[in-house]
């Protein structure tokens, strides 16, 4: 029987095979992170990497079978600790500097801060399912630390993995039920795992896609290739044999790589990379002295220098790619040409100084090899709290440390800042405001608040997300049955609080959009859509909506104000106002629209909202738009003051812009209604 690998280079059972085969899985994800169309299924490269890890680290855990089971479980964590913190580490403290110096915070989500500190306890995959907020939050490609959704599954499965491995190496040669317990947990747990992925793939693909429950049979498929090798099993000797099955292995990682279904993943289209793993390591997971004379060409491919060197800093080649790439998204732009070049050089430099300078030193290092298990494992749990501290201390001073114009808060995010109330204004302080609408309802949030502040009045936010709220665009029943239960549910909360004579503040966005903060939509197909025979036909069927609406609030004594359509343009401005990124792909087209534009945008809007003005006399239609786009060219920048916080939410600058108007508005309608 054949001790088959190691993790470690200096190991005379070492397979430079398996660092060939890791080489393909980072180059795999490295290409399709870069571009997608580069590699279409190169993300199932990561599941080549769990098999590798199962496969790995049940052979680590097989060469200490003659320890008592705390010594076991110590020894392996401590060389978990010692082989993936180090390099995470100053990883995750550099990302996190340079990403709160250089990106700005995205408005009403920290869910990539929240990614980032829980990527430090190996938790961020359970970050990306439980505080991704929706709507709100910055696609996972613009969020810089969603890569280490797969370091967390691997660092769940090592919890438990051991325990496993000891019942296995300890009890299998018991009689009866004991061993054969212990000779079939693993499989067990791998089945229920593998239907636990075809049960939640089509239900929850989120959770199938980033938790632990649905990917631990990858792993456990590497950990039990390996108990079957441990005992000489599945070792093909003939050189033809391992050919073929090379061939037959390699070229299912191929298929997997080229073609994989993200919408089907990990079931069943992890299936092909798992099952090629499999075969390919079974292909070259012979000892040193058998493979030497006989290896097979692929196999040959696989172990020449470049390669296996690629292999040994895979890691680090993983953990800086993706940092790489979001932090130049936000600068530089990631767009094909020399920022790929760019991009793929900054990583490849990064990963040798990590591994050079971090991973080698640490593992390779006598004097740590040789504290006492508890030890290292103690020193490396105080590390990792000690470095999110410093993360958060990192994010907490983002006002000091940020190089954007961002960084002054009070004038780019349309949030509640406080103000003084004016001793002589007129006191609403027994009136209620309700605002009723998507997130443009929020972005006004700053405006509303000085209302507040100014004059008394009582807010009700009541925000829908991704709901429109009579946008006059497309209705309710477009948007899908939870929007509808949102909504209705607001205005339930309306019908039970308010008093005849309380307003009620319908904001939406009620044009198409030509850009959101991540990505530019083609200018001429949001017009055709605009135009379109079937636009007309849900406008029409949002007017309708919007009449019971009005005629709904109305009813129970309500006034009701709704916002005519403001200024659109074609990039965000909070990504194309610094000197660093202002040349972004994204900001190519600049932040100002000619003013005739924007009004034939939104004539189609318009013409409804006059027709509900006709329907509904006491409607009180209230348009920004002439204030924010006084001249023949609307800026999304009024001086060097931003009106937007990006292509079509206001700023706080604008909300102080548009009080005067809106304060004026409400006065005049509660001054001729007594509460």
């Amino acid at each position: 029987m054949t001790e088959i690998t190691s993790p470690r280079a200096d190991r005379t059972d070492y397979i430079p095979s398996i660092d060939g085969l890791r080489a393909v899985a980072v180059l795999a994800v490295i290409l399709y992170h870069l571009d997608p169309l580069l590699l279409p299924g190169g993300f199932s490269g990561v599941d080549v990497f769990f098999v590798i890890s199962g496969y790995v680290v049940s052979a680590s855990l097989a060469r200490a079978q003659g320890s008592g089971f705390i010594n076991f479980t110590l020894g392996f964590y401590a060389r978990r600790i010692l082989r993936i913190f180090p390099a995470l580490i100053v990883c995750l403290l550099l990302v996190t500097l340079l990403g709160t110096a250089l990106i700005p915070q995205a408005w009403l989500s920290d869910s990539s801060d929240k990614t980032g500190l829980f990527a430090f306890f190996g938790i961020s995959n359970f970050a990306l399912v439980l505080f991704n907020d929706g709507y709100f939050s910055p696609r996972v490609e613009f969020n810089p630390f969603t890569h280490t959704w797969s370091l967390g599954v691997e660092e769940q499965f090592y919890l438990i993995f051991p325990l496993i491995v000891f019942i296995w190496l300890h009890f299998r040669t018991h009689p009866r039920w004991i061993g054969f317990s212990a000779e079939a947990l693993l499989a067990v747990l791998m089945v229920a795992s593998l239907t636990t992925a075809w049960w939640l793939t089509p239900r929850h693909p989120d959770w199938a896609f980033y938790l632990l429950p649905s990917r631990f049979w990858e792993l456990a498929a590497g950990g039990l290739l390996f108990k079957l090798h441990h005992r000489g099993a599945l070792l093909p000797r003939d050189a033809i044999r391992r050919t073929w099955l090379l061939v037959v292995g390699l070229g299912l990682i191929g298929f997997s790589l080229g073609w994989s279904d993200k919408a089907a993943f990990p079931f069943p289209w992890a299936l092909p990379a798992v099952l090629g793993t499999l075969i390919t390591i079974t292909a070259v997971a012979v000892s040193n002295t058998h493979a030497t004379a006989a290896s097979p060409w692929l196999q040959r491919i696989m172990q020449q220098p470049v390669a296996v060197h690629i292999g040994k800093t895979s890691y680090s080649l993983y953990l800086w790619h993706w940092p790489v790439y979001v932090l130049m998204r936000w600068t530089l732009g990631l767009e094909p040409g020399w920022r790929w070049l760019v991009a793929l050089g900054l990583t490849f430099v990064l990963a040798e100084a990590s591994y050079r300078f971090v991973e080698q030193p640490l593992r390779r290092n006598a004097w740590s090899r040789r504290q006492p298990h508890w030890q290292t494992l103690g020193a490396g749990v105080l590390s990792i709290g000690l470095a999110c501290l410093i993360a958060i201390q990192i994010l907490d001073a983002r006002p000091r440390i940020s190089l954007s114009v961002t960084r002054d808060q009070q004038t780019w995010y349309p949030y509640a800042w406080p103000t003084d109330r004016e001793p002589q204004a007129a006191d609403f302080s027994r009136r209620r405001l309700f605002a009723i609408g998507d997130s443009h309802a929020g972005a006004y949030h700053t405006l509303l608040q000085q209302l507040a502040d100014h004059h008394g009045a009582q807010l009700s936010m009541l925000f829908t997300g991704a709901c429109p709220v009579a946008n006059l665009i497309s209705d309710m029943a477009t948007a899908g049955a939870g929007c509808l239960t949102e909504v209705q549910h607001k205005l339930r909360q309306i019908e039970s609080q308010a008093q005849p004579g309380d307003i009620v503040f319908l904001a939406s966005l009620r044009v198409l959009r030509f850009s959101d903060q991540f990505g530019r939509f083609p200018y001429e197909q949001v017009i055709a859509i605009r135009d379109c025979a079937e636009a007309d036909a849900k406008r029409q069927r949002a007017l309708e909506e919007a009449s019971a609406l009005i005629e709904r609030l109305q009813a129970q004594g309500l006034q009701v104000i709704i916002d005519a359509p403001k200024p659109v343009f074609l990039a965000p401005a909070f990504r194309c106002a610094d000197w660093f990124n202002r040349h972004n792909p994204i900001c190519k087209q600049g932040l100002t629209m000619p003013r005739v534009e924007l009004l034939e945008h939104r004539a189609a809007i318009m013409r409804s909202l006059k027709t509900l003005q006709m329907r509904f006399p006491e409607l009180h239609i209230w348009d920004p738009f002439p204030l924010l786009c006084p001249s023949k060219t609307c800026s999304s920048f009024d001086g060097d003051q931003p009106l937007f916080f990006d292509a079509d939410h206001l700023s706080a600058h604008g909300n102080r812009v548009l009080y005067p108007s809106f304060v004026s508005l409400v006065s005049r309608l509660w001054s001729i209604s007594a509460p």
